[in-house]
């Protein structure tokens, strides 16, 4: 059985996005009237963004060091650019969990694809490739994921099979499994507010 994992996050900042095959973070760079995102092996060149969280679940990835510039996809055609932000759909994405530190980015049903031949970040249909899995992390602690850190106190996670369950993000605290003294509920999760 397949599970997707959608992560809803707070306000989350420092966060640094890295292509996972090829172990590269992205970044920005000016081209002619556009900034593009491509991707640098250098960690100073990463671009730092913040989550910011829109009613459906879904996030606009905004530039840390220039709130009011977002991740957009050009003219709602295909390539990631860097844009001032207005919130329009082609500014909202989904983050969905694939596996461990593997994360794939949505825009209107369709994945961020790390395109080698154009050097680009382009908007293409879902598939297995690995050109389309990420790496979210925050940038004060190297070795924790998104998934997994980011105080805890900034995700949820939804496991659903097909379609993502949107929720909006509340500001009550996040599930915690509850520890079980007996083992054997492999399956059975439940997770209280407190």
């Amino acid at each position: 059985m397949k599970f997707t994992f959608l992560f809803i996050f707070g306000i989350t900042q420092s966060l640094l996005i890295k292509h996972k095959s090829d172990n590269n973070y992205l970044s920005l760079y000016a081209e002619g009237a556009f900034t593009y995102v491509k991707l640098t092996p250098d960690e100073k060149e990463a671009v730092d963004v913040t989550f910011t969280p829109n009613k459906d679940g879904s996030v606009f990835i905004k530039n840390s060091q220039e709130p009011n510039k977002s991740f957009d996809i050009a003219d709602n055609k295909d390539k990631l650019i860097m844009y001032n932000f207005h919130g329009g759909n082609n500014q909202q994405f989904m983050v969905s969990m694939v596996d461990h530190r593997k994360f794939k980015i949505i825009n209107n049903g369709q994945c961020l694809d790390y395109d080698a031949e154009s050097k680009k970040i382009l908007k293409k249909t879902c598939t297995n490739s690995e050109s389309q899995i990420f790496d979210i992390f925050d940038k004060n602690s190297e070795d924790s994921s998104a998934a997994t850190d980011l105080n805890n106190e900034k995700i949820r996670y939804n496991m659903n099979e097909i379609e993502p369950v949107y929720e909006l993000y509340t500001d009550r605290q996040l599930p915690r499994k509850k520890h079980h003294r007996h083992h054997h509920h492999h399956h059975h999760y439940d997770y209280d507010y407190e």
